[in-house]
C-alpha cells in the first residue's frame, strides 16, 4: 500500500462530500453515570473496569437530579452506559427506574452492549441515541472481553438496533493489545449493515489492565483503517 498516495486520494475524497470545516464538541455538561457502580463481570483485557471508576453511580445521579444540586443535576445530557454481564450485555433495565428521574430535560446517549429486543423494547422511550461498540473478529472477542459470541453476534445486535433507533457504531482501532484484528472486517460488515456515522477509537494502553505494557498501533497502521 503506498499510504502517502492513498492518503492525497483519501483527502480528494473527503472535499468532495464533506464541507472544508471541522466541528469540536467538549461534552462539559453531560453526566458520565454508570448503571453497575465500578462494577464488569467481564473485566476485559484493555479496560478492567478502570473506566467505569470515572462514572457516577445511576442512583447519586438521579437523587442530585432531584434534589437540584450536583453534577448530574447540571447537566444537559448523559451517557448511560456500565459494566457488561457475562453475556456482553448492559443490564439497561435494572436502574431503569432511577433512569427515568434523570430523563426530563436531558439528552441520552447509552451504551448497550449485545442487549436482547425486550431490553431494546424497554428503554426505548429514553434513548436518543445508541453508541455500538463493534467488533469484526472472533478471536478479538474472546481474547479481549472473554466473550465465547460471534463477531455474527454483534451485526445482528447492531441490525435490531439501527431498526429502532439512532445508532453510532464505534470501532477500536488496534483493540486486541495494540494489534490489528479484524478492523476491516468490522467495516465490510458495517458497509454492507449500512450506517449514518462512524466513531473510530485508537487503543492507549490503561495501567492496571491486562494490556498494560502493550503499545498503542503503530500511526501508518491507523491511518491505513481510517483511509
Amino acid at each position: 500500500m503506498d499510504l502517502r498516495t492513498d492518503l492525497v486520494g483519501a483527502w480528494r475524497t473527503r472535499q468532495a462530500h464533506f464541507p472544508s470545516e471541522i466541528t469540536f464538541y467538549y461534552p462539559n455538561r453531560t453526566a458520565a453515570i454508570s448503571l453497575t457502580g465500578v462494577h464488569c463481570a467481564l473485566n476485559c483485557a484493555h479496560c478492567g473496569g478502570h473506566y467505569l471508576e470515572g462514572m457516577q453511580p445511576v442512583e447519586i445521579a438521579a437523587e442530585q437530579a432531584a434534589t437540584g444540586k450536583g453534577a448530574a443535576a447540571r447537566a444537559k445530557s448523559c451517557l448511560i452506559s456500565g459494566g457488561c454481564d457475562h453475556d456482553g450485555r448492559v443490564p439497561v433495565t435494572a436502574k431503569l427506574e432511577a433512569v427515568k428521574k434523570l430523563r426530563p430535560g436531558r439528552r441520552f446517549n447509552w451504551h448497550v452492549g449485545l442487549i436482547g429486543q425486550d431490553d431494546m423494547e424497554a428503554i426505548a422511550p429514553y434513548v436518543d441515541t445508541i453508541s455500538f461498540d463493534f467488533v469484526g473478529d472472533d478471536a478479538t472477542i474472546r481474547e479481549v472481553y472473554g466473550l465465547d459470541r460471534p463477531a455474527t453476534d454483534y451485526a445482528e445486535t447492531y441490525r435490531a438496533l439501527v431498526s429502532r433507533f439512532s445508532v453510532i457504531p464505534h470501532v477500536t482501532i488496534g483493540l486486541r493489545g495494540g494489534e490489528i484484528g479484524g478492523e476491516f472486517e468490522a467495516l465490510g460488515m458495517l458497509r454492507e449493515l449500512g450506517l449514518e456515522s462512524l466513531v473510530f477509537i485508537v487503543f492507549t494502553p490503561t495501567p492496571g489492565t491486562r494490556y498494560a505494557d502493550r503499545r498503542a498501533p503503530d500511526l501508518p497502521r491507523v491511518a491505513e483503517i481510517l483511509v
